[in-house]
């Protein structure tokens, strides 16, 4: 059952959102416990996240094919951790991956953590499209890839454990 509840929490859309809230506002739903359900998902999210840069790690830049692999997997790394966060701020899932950034901006102002977001993405369609990678450095760019993104990980998580998401 709670799998099913979290299943169909981490798709929250807005209008979804504002529904549960006017059902909450008339005493029909229990919205402290969708809201727990909600960082449930928060959590889960975070833990991929994490998982996916552990993967990342493992993966090793010996090869071309490793270099786009780990670039790949830090920016989806950032992509879910960057979701986990905005759904917890936001209630709703964001997960147009152009949008993302800008969420990122309005939760983390003063940072640049939306365009190191939005860079990252840039880098993964590169690895993943351009046979030729006229853009950039594979080499160079994915051995700081892992700890960039480690970096983008740790104010999020610290976020969340500010406002008692376990991380």
């Amino acid at each position: 059952m709670r799998d099913r509840q979290k299943q169909l929490l981490s798709r929250i859309k807005p209008s979804e959102n504002d529904y549960l809230r006017k059902l909450a506002g008339v005493g029909f739903v229990d919205i402290a416990q969708i809201d727990a359900v909600i960082n449930e998902v928060v959590a889960d999210r975070m833990r991929l996240a994490r998982q996916i840069l552990d993967g990342a790690k493992s993966i090793g830049l010996a090869s071309d094919m490793a270099q786009r692999k780990t670039v790949s997997a830090c920016y989806y790394s950032q992509y879910h951790a960057a979701r986990a966060v905005v759904l917890f701020v936001d209630r709703v899932d964001r997960d147009d991956h152009e949008k993302l950034p800008n969420h990122m901006d309005k939760i983390f102002p003063r940072t640049t953590i939306g365009g190191s977001l939005s860079t990252m993405l840039d880098r993964r369609r590169c690895v993943d499209y351009d046979p030729y990678l006229s853009t950039f450095d594979l080499a160079a760019e994915s051995a700081g890839m892992v700890a960039q993104t480690e970096a983008f990980l740790q104010p999020i998580e610290a976020f969340l454990r500010a406002a008692g998401v376990a991380t």
